[in-house]
C-alpha cells in the first residue's frame, strides 16, 4: 500500500542521511545530511494513515525548522571566526566560542530528543502515533534513528568542551566569538527551541486544527468514490474506450 511504501522510504531516508552525516567532516555537509533523515520522519508520520501520525509529521515540519535554522547559522558563525569546517579540528571550541557552542549544543540536544527541547515533543508524537497505528515494529525504528543522531551531534558538543583540547584552550583562552548583536538571530531560534517545547500548546491547537480539516475532507472524499462495476471476468467494465462505465449512481 501507499503507506506502507511510505514508511520504507522514510526508513532509508533516515538510515542514509544520518550514515552519511557520521562518516562526514565537513560540519555544514554533515548538517545538511542529518536533514535528508529528519525528512523521513515526515514520511513516517504521514505512512502510518492515521490523523495522529499527520499531526506528527506536521508539528516535526515546525521542530525541524527552528532548530535546523539554528544550526544552520551556529555552522555559518564557526566557519566564519575559524576559517575551519572540520568538526575533528573543533576541539576546545567551546572556550573560544562559548555563547554559539552552548547554542549548538541546544540544538543537539532536540535532534536527539532530549525533554525540554522541541525535538522532544517531536519524537513523542511519532510515539503516539505508531502507538495509535498498531504499527509497533516502527517504534524500533525510531529509537535506532534518536540513536544515531546522538552518534554525530553528541561528539561535537564533547569534543568541543572536554578533552586535552579544551583543557588546552580553557587555560588559555583566546575569544572568536561574535558580538552579541549578531547571534541575536541565532539566541531566538535556540529560545524557540526550547520555548515550542515547554508552551507548545498553541502550536498543537493550531496544527491539529489544520489536520483535522485536511483528515475530515480525505475521509469524505474515500468514502464517496464510485466503486468500479465488474464485467464478469474480475475486472471493471469499461465503455469500449478504454474507460471505466459509470453508471450514474445507479
Amino acid at each position: 500500500t501507499g503507506g506502507k511504501a511510505m514508511l520504507w522510504r522514510g526508513g532509508e531516508a533516515r538510515r542514509c542521511g544520518s550514515i552519511m552525516a557520521i562518516i562526514l567532516t565537513d560540519i555544514k555537509r554533515m548538517i545538511a545530511y542529518s536533514s535528508v533523515a529528519q525528512t523521513g520522519y515526515i514520511f513516517m508520520g504521514s505512512g502510518l494513515g492515521t490523523e495522529a501520525g499527520l499531526f506528527a509529521a506536521v508539528f516535526h515540519s515546525l521542530a525541524h525548522a527552528v532548530t535546523k535554522s539554528g544550526l544552520f547559522l551556529i555552522a555559518g558563525s564557526i566557519i566564519e571566526q575559524t576559517h575551519n569546517r572540520r568538526l575533528d579540528k573543533m576541539g576546545g571550541l567551546g572556550f573560544e566560542m562559548p555563547l554559539t557552542m552552548a547554542m549548538f549544543t541546544i540544538g543537539a540536544l532536540s535532534m536527539v530528543g532530549i525533554p525540554l527541547f522541541v525535538g522532544f515533543n517531536s519524537k513523542w508524537n511519532f510515539a503516539m502515533g505508531i502507538m495509535g497505528s498498531g504499527q509497533f515494529w516502527v517504534m524500533a525504528a525510531l529509537a535506532i534513528s534518536a540513536l544515531l543522531n546522538g552518534l554525530y551531534y553528541l561528539p561535537i558538543v564533547i569534543r568541543a568542551f572536554f578533552g586535552p583540547e579544551a583543557r588546552e584552550k580553557a587555560a588559555n583562552r583566546v575569544s572568536k566569538e561574535r558580538p552579541v548583536k549578531d547571534l541575536l538571530p541565532i539566541m531566538i531560534l535556540s529560545a524557540l527551541v526550547i520555548g515550542v517545547a515547554i508552551f507548545n500548546q498553541p502550536f498543537n491547537n493550531q496544527i491539529q486544527a489544520g489536520v483535522s480539516e485536511v483528515w475530515g475532507q480525505a475521509e469524505h472524499v474515500a468514502v464517496h468514490l464510485p466503486e468500479p462495476e465488474d464485467d464478469g471476468h474480475g475486472e471493471p467494465a469499461d465503455d469500449g474506450h478504454g474507460e471505466p462505465v459509470d453508471d450514474g449512481g445507479h
